[in-house]
């Protein structure tokens, strides 16, 4: 408590002295919960407005039998980082018997040394197997090996959309990470809490962390370039999550339309538009397929409508997960696809539920298409299942592929799957797409253009049909497949790798 200063006016005006540096406060006092001021800082340091937060009380008490509204105005400012906290109160009396007539009986100033704050310990669990993690207080040694102890060595792991994955040894506030655990558990980190975190972003995806407290999406976020793609905040629980609140301690992905800076703060503490801030409720009134394994972690995959190549980029997945985790989605990171296609499948918790949900609701700006039958095969075992307006079926044996196509009397396209999977040694899985019933080809070839083996020739039936070449004698290289039909062919790569 640094000053406390009189007057009978709304205007203060004064200098306190922080950290050595002397401080100018100019403050207006303008109507009943309603303040403003201005902190200016010497030696080049600037001018900055004050960040506030208005609290308000009120309440009466007795003078000769005579009620008196008194109230009290509390308005709080962050100087610049380090310098502290200003409180400015403002206390109004009634003018009785006029109702609602207030004189200012006092105004004073207090400064609080946020420098001097005392050391916060916060707990962070986390489960066996990959977790994203990340810093929430400040320290002096912030190796992951004294913060996280129980971690396994050496799997401290930052993400960068241009290298990849890359091994870390100390953890930076504001980033995220990988780290990877035996056993559940949690850890006890104790420094400086810190209420907001400035995170540069890079296009595509990044991995960050937040401030020393729960915040709550989307308001802890100061996005004012606009760099977030509306619904692709990802937490991970064993699954990626779409994410609501901001725990510290935890990491988070998060996709960016370009390189910038973002600020995650405490919203309590500051007044920042958010208003321009989406959250996308993701596949409202799209057919789904929620996909479950025996541990009850769940996926929800969309499909079967028309979205905008923009409102597309809101379905995108981050980089598929470290194994050991459940992860399904669709081709090129998706989990949405108008017209179904591949889904990949990451799990070791078999069986695997498979839900169909088909709403027949209108959404704006998304086209609605003709109810159909839906088909989900397994690459694995030749397995098909239907779908129609809803249901749900058990897959038990284990398998890395499903398709998902809609039924039609005829295929819609002439077509050629990537293989899967990709390297791979020493098998691996074609599918293919003939939309008329006809003699066709499917050759495999080595890079020089030598026939290395036909898979598939003779009379074929229209439809969706998969093969599995068995490439364990030839060598390890690049590879090319055709498949040809009639006039029409279609070729791709392919890398075995031994």
């Amino acid at each position: 408590n640094i000053s406390y200063q009189s007057y009978f006016t709304g205007n203060t005006n004064f200098n306190v002295m922080m950290n050595g540096i002397d401080i100018n406060i100019a403050y207006e006092f303008t109507g009943f919960a309603d303040a403003y001021g201005t902190v200016i800082l010497p030696d080049g340091l600037g001018e900055r407005e004050c960040i506030q937060i208005n609290y308000a009380e009120e309440f009466t008490y007795y003078w000769m039998d005579v009620p008196i509204q008194y109230s009290y105005i509390r308005s709080y400012y962050y100087l610049a980082e380090g310098l502290g906290i200003v409180a400015i109160i403002t206390s109004l009396e009634e003018q009785s018997p006029i109702p609602n007539d207030f004189n200012i009986a006092n105004t004073y100033a207090r400064l609080f040394d946020t420098s001097k704050l005392a050391e916060e310990e916060i707990e962070v669990s986390h489960f066996d197997g990959w977790n994203l993690v990340g810093l929430p207080v400040e320290v002096d040694n912030s190796s992951y090996e004294t913060l996280f102890p129980d971690a396994i060595p050496g799997t401290l792991y930052s993400y960068d959309a241009i290298n990849g994955y890359i091994s870390e040894n100390e953890l930076v506030p504001g980033n995220g990470y990988w780290l990877r655990f035996d056993d559940a558990s949690s850890n006890f980190l104790s420094g400086q809490s810190f209420e907001q975190v400035s995170v540069s972003l890079t296009e595509g995806w990044n991995i960050v962390s937040g401030i020393s407290v729960d915040v709550e999406l989307p308001v802890c976020i100061d996005d004012p370039e606009g760099l977030i793609v509306p619904g692709t905040i990802y937490g991970w629980e064993g699954v990626y999550t779409a994410a609501e609140i901001i725990e510290p301690g935890k990491g988070y992905w998060i996709r960016s339309y370009g390189d910038g800076e973002i600020t995650i703060f405490n919203p309590l503490d500051r007044n920042v538009d958010n208003s321009d801030f989406e959250m996308v409720n993701h596949g409202s009134g799209m057919n789904s397929l929620i996909f479950s394994d025996n541990k009850n972690r769940h996926v929800e995959l969309y499909f079967g409508r028309h979205l905008t190549n923009a409102d597309e980029l809101s379905f995108s997945l981050p980089p598929a997960p470290p194994a050991g985790g459940f992860d399904v989605r669709f081709a090129d990171d998706m989990k949405f696809s108008e017209n179904g296609g591949e889904i990949f499948i990451q799990n070791k918790h078999w069986p695997l539920l498979v839900e169909f949900r088909n709403p027949h609701s209108e959404i704006p700006n998304i086209e609605k298409l003709v109810t159909v039958d839906w088909y989900l095969v397994d690459e694995i075992s030749g397995k098909e299942y239907a779908f129609n307006e809803g249901g749900a079926i058990e897959i038990s044996e284990p398998t890395e592929r499903l398709t998902l196509y809609r039924s039609t009397l005829t295929p819609e396209h002439f077509a050629l799957q990537q293989n899967y999977p990709n390297p791979f040694n020493p098998s691996t899985t074609i599918q293919y797409t003939l939309e008329t019933h006809g003699n066709a080809s499917l050759q495999i070839f080595d890079i020089k253009g030598r026939l290395v083996e036909t898979l598939v020739s003779g009379e074929i039936t229209t439809g969706t049909h998969s093969v599995i070449w068995d490439a364990s004698n030839v060598s390890s290289g690049i590879y090319i497949y055709k498949l040809i039909s009639g006039s029409n062919q279609i070729t791709k790569k392919m890398i075995l790798l031994k």
